[in-house]
């Protein structure tokens, strides 16, 4: 992993504005007193002759790791591709050894499709980069899964329930554009 100065972040962004194949956006919590930036998602390049895309996102603050807030989205940013883009697949690539991410992906309905044998370079070693796959027909978008919770309500206790509305109507994806930068 590389950690990314202002500067870098700020390029990357400029970069990634450029593309009429790339959609990125900042993941947000609205805690209703303000917004906090607590990491970033993108989809793309989005090759549209195929109909699949790259997915690729972080959460930046580890304060706001194991909270849901990834794997929701994951979620939002894939039902996006598969509604709005009408893509087929979406595709993320994960290293071996990030056992939180490839548990966002799963939750998500991600299956492993390749294995790419020390790919990626992570603190001076190579380890494995494994690259999962959400295909259309086998994805359930998260208000799906939401409006079945609220209508089984005694198989679930009240606490998940309002854990899951807390995330849900908290979570804002909001493109990144030029001007949020200065």
């Amino acid at each position: 992993f590389k950690k990314n100065s202002k500067k870098d972040i700020i390029n990357f962004i400029k970069k990634n504005n450029k593309y009429q194949d790339v959609y990125l956006f900042g993941i947000f919590i609205d805690d209703l007193s303000n917004l906090t930036h607590i990491g970033n998602i993108k989809i793309g390049p989005i090759n549209f002759n195929h109909k699949y895309a790259y997915v690729s996102y972080f959460i930046g603050d580890i304060s706001f790791w194991g909270k849901g807030y990834a794997t929701l989205s994951v979620n939002i940013i894939t039902s996006f591709a598969f509604k709005k883009l009408k893509l087929n697949k979406c595709l993320a690539g994960v290293y071996a050894s990030n056992k939180g991410s490839i548990k966002v992906l799963e939750k998500n309905g991600y299956v492993i499709e390749a294995n790419f044998k020390s790919q990626l370079l992570n603190n001076n070693f190579y380890e494995n980069e494994y690259v999962y796959a959400c295909h259309k027909n086998l994805f359930t978008s998260i208000w799906v899964i939401f409006i079945k919770l609220k209508f089984k309500l005694n198989f679930f206790s009240k606490k998940v329930i309002n854990y899951l509305k807390k995330i849900v109507y908290s979570l804002l994806l909001i493109p990144i554009i030029n001007k949020f930068l200065y």
